[in-house]
């Protein structure tokens, strides 16, 4: 709970949605203001339990403070550095077209914190004046998008059929062995998360792996494989 002169923001995150908590208190002994965001009947039913033993009022009331920037009269949770990396690339697109944006916002985001949750997701479509649904349509249509947390270095193989063809399912086998994990799984050490991906465009050169969507990697040997592992850990 709130004990200074501050707002304090809790929120949890799943594929199915979000659920907000906003306090804000004056520091005094005083109520605070409660705001909960897309409350429903199971938050509402729990919201006495929550609250029991502390001074909250006025649960629907502004839970604005100074350190929030908003958006349509909604907190923005996108840090200063994406949101000037997206207003720079806002200026390729017409004025009326800013959802041209939302492929190179949801990198932003990704770059940042490593993965996109739907939290992320609502921030953009606000910042974007882009319906939630159609950002999460992109997030998910995408595999270079992660939307949980796959470590420092994510390791994306491309297992279509041209690279299946030449090796792929090995390539993912010795990945596997090498690294104690299966496709969709990051390492204990949280340093490697390994995945598969849709075709990358260089099929001659298969098969291929991508290192954080950044660095492509084809001809793949166990060698090869090796050298890139070794690399990481530099």
């Amino acid at each position: 709970m709130c004990r200074q002169a501050r707002g304090c923001i809790r929120r949890s995150s799943n594929p199915k949605g979000e659920f907000g908590i906003y306090l804000v208190s004056d520091g005094a002994n005083k109520p605070y203001r409660m705001k909960i965001r897309a409350p429903g009947y199971p938050h509402l039913a729990s919201l006495n339990e929550m609250t029991r033993g502390h001074m909250l009022a006025d649960r629907g009331g502004d839970h604005r403070y100074s350190r929030h920037r908003f958006w349509r009269d909604r907190p923005l949770m996108l840090s200063e550095k994406i949101q000037t990396r997206i207003n720079r690339e806002l200026k390729k697109y017409p004025a009326d077209q800013r959802q041209s944006a939302v492929m190179a916002a949801l990198r932003f985001v990704q770059d940042d914190k490593g993965w996109i949750d739907t939290g992320d997701m609502e921030d953009i479509a606000a910042y974007l004046g882009m319906p939630k649904m159609a950002v999460y349509e992109v997030a998910t249509f995408y595999h270079m998008y992660n939307l949980k947390p796959m470590g420092k270095t994510t390791l994306t193989v491309c297992t279509n059929l041209s690279c299946t063809l030449c090796g792929a399912g090995d390539t993912v086998a010795y990945l596997t062995e090498k690294l104690g994990i299966g496709l969709g799984e990051v390492t204990a050490d949280g340093r490697i998360g390994l995945r598969e991906g849709e075709c990358m465009g260089a099929c001659k050169d298969a098969p291929l792996l991508t290192v954080n969507n950044k660095k492509l990697c084809g001809r793949l040997s166990k060698e090869k494989i090796d050298k890139i592992l070794a690399e990481l850990d530099k």
